[in-house]
């Protein structure tokens, strides 16, 4: 991690850099196209899978149903631990 820093604090010209540094935080960016590191992806994914697999009509309301139960099967199959 101590590479990470040093390299990233070369390149600290975004303003979310800034932000957290004033608040004592430091942004660590993801690699492009690595989504396998980045979690919001991942629940993204598991959300998607979920609808596709119990999807039966195209109307949006039952859309809007399965995103949210959706999001509470990733929630509970897999980040609990």
């Amino acid at each position: 991690m101590g590479f990470v820093y040093r390299v990233c604090t070369l390149y600290d010209k975004y303003k979310i850099n800034k932000m957290g540094k004033e608040r004592g935080h430091t942004v660590l960016h993801l690699l492009p196209y690595q989504c396998e590191l980045n979690l919001t992806e991942l629940v993204w994914a598991e959300v998607k899978r979920y609808i596709k697999l119990n999807k039966t009509t195209f109307k949006i309301k039952n859309i809007k149903e399965l995103i949210h139960k959706g999001f509470e099967q990733v929630a509970l199959q897999k980040w609990r631990n």
